[in-house]
């Protein structure tokens, strides 16, 4: 489903709503604009009671509020204060349904920023009002000032913690800060307080998707389908069911369907693209991407989708530079603007202007590393804890743990070293499946606090753990003789896994540590967080990275454990595969020899690699960045 929402302009009150519930904005989003009679009246000493309100604010729990500390850093003093209040207890209930009645009408036209100065002016003269807040709220969203709104919203849930729609709309707006957490959270709440909110069940399906939480999506997915029956929203979802039971031909199906009965909805367009994208039918699905952006030409989940499965060439230049004028709108906020740059990186560095691209990729990590900072001292007390405690001596003492089971294959290493290519040519082969990126052991890990507590895993558990996750690899194939599990970051927890899976596989795929931190820092990936996002950063984490597998040789037994360069890999695919598939215990097939013909989809950054010829185009690609490193040079074998 959608990685980010699209960014189009405001739609008529005729035209299609941007929430994409398939419905006309006049009867969707729009009504919240005619809400002037429900607005509550406030008191005359309602500048404490929101403070007091905000001050016991029950919203997120302490873990999800550091992802908030962006969100408080707005607009903190009370945006009622903008106007003077308004003397009088029930004048001021007249002047704020009188200011809200004018604000709603001019967001109707389209007069946005008059709309929120007018709406301000009703928040002053009714500041204990929460639908005032909201409606406030939604209209920073329309303009997609999306810090103003979270502010403007947490205001209106202090007042009314029930209020599901704020829920929603906060939900919305956390998303595009790039705090999911809290934007799980926030939609949580909503469809407890509002069961029937298929758009708030829809997105709270897409986040835990990204999550890779897929059978909760699923049932998030199907609540939304019901709510929003007989609609294209309605049907996007259903799609959504199937995406996330790995069923992407039934759900392309669905989705031709959707856009078929209604081919101007933007939501259903994009979604049939990310699909097809993911099953490699690349021209079907850069067809519908360019329709995506023909309804909504400054979409950026369609642009930075286009330019991941398209080689960009000098006629795309229109195209570059409708881009860059979005890129320096007003308000287009800092998420947006790092996936903008990211995209705008990858179409320079396909025209081979490595200058332009570098300098959009260094705007893109700003943005990442001031959205997910980097602390390398818990980095290094966790590798150090991991290092102290997993050595051989403890898995002596702890022989019974686990179970002797050989299915699971862990394909890991440093992102973008080659995993996805290896497990390509192994799910080739018809004795194995592939199971893609896994999140289990990552949350394991944290579930059980291994590093932390090294009471923490008895027999007992260990059992269960393999148990659990033996039913997520038989939910990939019930006949595979191995499944593969590529999640990269699994060598944090080898020790954790050697532990449950003693007769696991481990292959640990290399490359040019300059190439490898160079391809993290140029790529946006959900699950990267702020180490990719600084060069410093970067050679820290690789060289902690290093420390650590060396370790894991000094535990892991020769015919458990094998390395694969990826340099090595793609001059001689031929060989390496041999070696890898002789690992696995298994017999050869030549199915191996053409990864790209492997029908599976493929969900990483590497989707339109995946489906090329093994070549060699990225070896050494980090002399064409030379003049760019910086640090990274540090890390030259």
């Amino acid at each position: 489903m959608n990685k980010a929402r699209s960014l189009a302009p405001k739609p008529g009150r005729n035209g299609l709503c941007t929430c994409g519930s398939g419905r006309k904005f006049k009867h969707c989003c729009g009504r919240a604009a005619n809400a002037s009679d429900d607005v509550p009246t406030g008191t005359a000493d309602s500048d404490d009671r929101l403070k007091a309100a905000l001050g016991r604010f029950p919203l997120l729990p302490d873990t999800l509020r550091q992802q908030l500390d962006m969100v408080d850093r707005v607009q903190r003093a009370p945006l009622y204060r903008t106007h003077p209040p308004q003397p009088g207890g029930g004048d001021r209930a007249r002047a704020a349904a009188a200011f809200l009645r004018k604000g709603a009408a001019l967001r109707r036209a389209g007069k946005l920023a008059e709309s929120i100065t007018t709406l301000q002016r009703a928040v002053a003269a009714d500041p204990t009002a929460p639908q005032l807040y909201y409606d406030l709220g939604v209209t920073f969203q329309q303009c997609h000032r999306h810090r103003e709104a979270a502010g403007s919203l947490q205001r209106a849930i202090a007042l009314n913690p029930d209020f599901a729609k704020a829920h929603y709309a906060l939900g919305i707006s956390l998303q595009s800060l790039g705090a999911n957490e809290a934007a799980i959270a926030a939609l949580r709440r909503a469809v407890e307080l509002s069961p029937k909110l298929a758009g708030a069940h829809g997105r709270l399906g897409q986040l835990l998707y990204l999550d890779q939480q897929h059978v909760e999506a699923q049932e998030c997915f199907r609540r939304a389908s019901a709510a929003a029956r007989n609609t294209t929203f309605g049907r996007v979802c259903e799609a959504g069911v199937l995406i996330a039971q790995d069923k992407f031909a039934e759900a392309a199906l669905l989705l031709r369907r959707a856009v078929a009965r209604d081919p101007r909805n933007f939501e259903a367009v994009v979604a049939l693209a990310e699909v097809l994208s993911y099953m490699g039918e690349f021209d079907a699905a850069i067809a519908q991407y360019e329709r995506a952006l023909l309804l909504a030409p400054d979409a950026v989940t369609a642009w930075s989708g286009l330019v991941q499965i398209k080689q960009i060439t000098e006629t795309d230049r229109p195209l570059i530079t409708r881009v860059l004028a979005y890129l320096h709108h007003e308000h287009t906020s800092a998420v947006t603007r790092m996936r903008l740059h990211f995209a705008l990186g990858k179409a320079f560095d396909d025209l081979a202007a490595y200058e332009d691209a570098i300098r959009h990729f260094d705007a893109a990590n700003h943005i990442r590393r001031d959205l997910h900072p980097f602390d390398r001292a818990r980095f290094k007390y966790h590798l150090d804890g991991a290092i102290a405690r997993y050595e051989p001596r403890f898995f002596a003492e702890r022989c019974g743990f686990g179970v002797e089971d050989e299915t699971p294959v862990f394909v890991l290493g440093m992102p973008r070293s080659g995993t996805t290519l290896v497990e390509q040519i192994l799910s080739s082969h018809p004795q194995i499946a592939g199971g893609g990126e896994l999140p289990f052991w990552r949350r394991q890990a944290d579930a059980v606090a291994e590093v932390d507590n090294p009471g923490a895993i008895d027999e007992e558990m260990a059992r269960r753990l393999a148990d659990s996750y033996l039913s997520v690899l038989r939910g990939f194939s019930a006949t595979a003789l191995r499944v593969t599990d590529k999640m990269p970051f699994n060598f944090l927890w080898i020790g954790l896994i050697r532990l449950v899976f003693p007769r696991a596989r481990f292959i640990h795929c290399r490359r040019h540590p300059i190439d490898t931190c160079l391809s993290l820092y140029c790529t946006s990936l959900e699950s990267i967080t702020g180490f990719a996002g600084d060069r410093d950063d970067l050679v820290f984490f690789y060289r902690e990275y290093v420390r650590l597998m060396d370790h894991w040789r000094t535990v892991l037994p020769p015919d458990r454990f094998i390395e694969v360069e990826y340099e090595a890999l793609t001059a001689d695919p031929g060989a390496q595969s041999h070696r890898l598939v002789t690992f696995c215990g298994l017999e050869w097939n030549e199915a191996c020899l053409f990864p790209q013909k492997n029908g599976r989809a493929v969900l990483t950054a590497s989707k339109w690699q995946a489906r090329q010829p093994i070549y060699r185009n990225s070896v050494e690609r980090w002399l064409k960045y030379e003049p760019w490193l910086g640090s990274l040079r540090e890390l030259a074998p």
